[in-house]
């Protein structure tokens, strides 16, 4: 009875951990689109009306930065990040799943965190001087320096939900 209550319990993080992962994928799939649209807009404006517009540059960077680093988030939930398993293939899927633990751990966990505790000031701080950038636009870089502890944060999440999930399947657990 304890066991199916911790089974659950683990089963819920999970699905919880994943369905956000897959619907932060899902919302800043758009955020290419929307970059397509801005630079069509930059060169008509550019070249049918020399008109170049002062804020596409920095807008653009946000715009791919945001697409870059909560993709990373989607593209971690579905596995499609660089693997080398040139050593592992030779394992026992039990080893396997023992070898992915230890990695997520020692290296992931410890990455996502420390980006976590290092951006974290960082933002604080570009909140409270309300940093701008240094073009003649000059917008606001707070949100952008929110983006690295808030993706990390989710990545050190779904590190814990693969975790679980590779635990679970050396016990012969099904989630």
């Amino acid at each position: 009875m304890v066991e199916e209550v911790k089974v659950k319990t683990l089963r819920i993080a999970v699905h919880l951990i994943d369905s956000c992962s897959e619907w932060i994928g899902r919302i800043i799939q758009w955020a290419i689109v929307l970059l397509v649209i801005l630079f069509i807009v930059e060169a008509v404006a550019r070249k049918a009306f020399s008109a170049p517009l002062i804020w596409f540059t920095e807008t653009s960077y946000f715009l791919f930065g945001y697409y870059i680093m909560f993709g990373s988030i989607y593209t971690f939930l579905h596995g499609g990040h660089v693997s080398i398993d040139v050593f592992s293939e030779k394992l026992s899927e039990k080893w396997r799943h023992g070898l992915s633990i230890a990695c997520l751990v020692l290296l992931t966990s410890v990455f996502a965190l420390a980006m976590v505790m290092g951006g974290t000031p960082i933002a604080i701080s570009a909140w409270e001087t309300m940093e701008q950038g240094h073009s003649v636009w000059r917008p606001p870089l707070a949100h952008f320096r929110t983006v690295i502890p808030v993706t990390f944060l989710f990545i050190f999440l779904q590190g814990v939900s693969s975790i679980i999930k590779h635990a679970a399947a050396i016990k012969g657990v099904k989630l």
